[in-house]
């Protein structure tokens, strides 16, 4: 449907994101001028592989010969696979480098070291494609960009920040921006998580307290969606580790219980895990 859209109305660029993967996504049947590629990490374990090794494998799939491609910061092992696909298919290859040189001084509108990756990312796509885009309108998209449920804080009487990162890497880069944040570094953590079906929950939990000063409760809880993971199964993952966990099946009694110990504890409370959460808390919040 989207491709009928772009084509009645002469769209001269469309920016087309993968659903899942690469190599079996409905999106690679076009013929792409450019292809970027961000931070790769384990995710979708169920459908795409618990190895890294695998899942880059069906992010490779996107490439088409002598299509040029961004790729974004890597790992060293993801990094060398694309060198070796690259090099055989004789595709353009440009790896981002020298991102605080290009980026740092740049004030973005989302938060989070990681938004300055897909930023740089966005802007060596524009480069290598010839856009000409001036800098002040760059500048100016950058401040305003806007992005629901990443790394968005709702102020009460106390901050209270939602982000639907929702595997390993996702979470722990969530916390180290919350611990490198002044404002929040020497606040204690509440955490209300809740999964959908098809993400590893071991990988996604460990260490988490390594993260930040302190966590005081984690509460797990489902939204209602239909994937939703039961938060009595995230529960089971929970009890190797020394965290103080509640279970509330219940979305609404969950947050209501939340903020009862975060206005007690004068903690950050954080929501994490799936985007699907994210939107139905803040429904709840801004009913409230």
């Amino acid at each position: 449907m989207a491709y009928i859209v772009f084509t009645k109305y002469c769209v001269r660029y469309a920016i087309v994101e993968t659903g899942l993967g690469g190599r079996l996504d409905v999106t690679n049947y076009i013929n792409s001028l450019i292809c970027g590629v961000g931070s790769i990490s384990l995710d979708h374990c169920s459908i795409l592989g618990c190895k890294i090794e695998e899942i880059t494998f069906e992010k490779i799939g996107v490439i088409k010969k002598k299509i040029p491609i961004i790729v974004s910061f890597q790992n060293n092992i993801v990094r060398n696979i694309f060198r070796k696909y690259l090099y055989y298919n004789k595709t353009p290859f440009y790896l981002i480098n020298n991102f605080y040189a290009k980026i740092n001084k740049m004030f973005l509108g989302l938060k989070g070291e990681y938004q300055r990756e897909n930023a740089l990312l966005a802007l060596t796509i524009i480069e290598k494609i010839g856009l000409k885009i001036s800098k002040g309108v760059i500048k100016i998209g950058l401040k305003s960009v806007y992005w629901p449920g990443r790394y968005e804080v709702i102020n009460r009487k106390f901050p209270i920040l939602l982000d639907g990162a929702h595997n390993k890497n996702g979470i722990k880069l969530l916390l180290m921006n919350i611990n490198n944040n002044i404002k929040y570094a020497n606040q204690p953590v509440i955490i209300v998580f809740g999964l959908t079906k098809g993400h590893n929950i071991k990988n996604n939990i460990v260490m988490w307290k390594n993260y930040v000063k302190e966590i005081c409760f984690i509460i797990i809880t489902k939204s209602k969606h239909k994937y939703a993971l039961s938060p009595l199964v995230i529960e089971q993952f929970f009890r190797d580790y020394k965290y103080n966990v509640i279970v509330k099946i219940n979305l609404f009694n969950a947050i209501e219980w939340a903020l009862l110990k975060t206005k007690k504890l004068k903690s950050l409370l954080v929501i994490l895990g799936s985007l699907y959460l994210v939107g139905e808390v803040k429904n709840i919040l801004l009913q409230d």
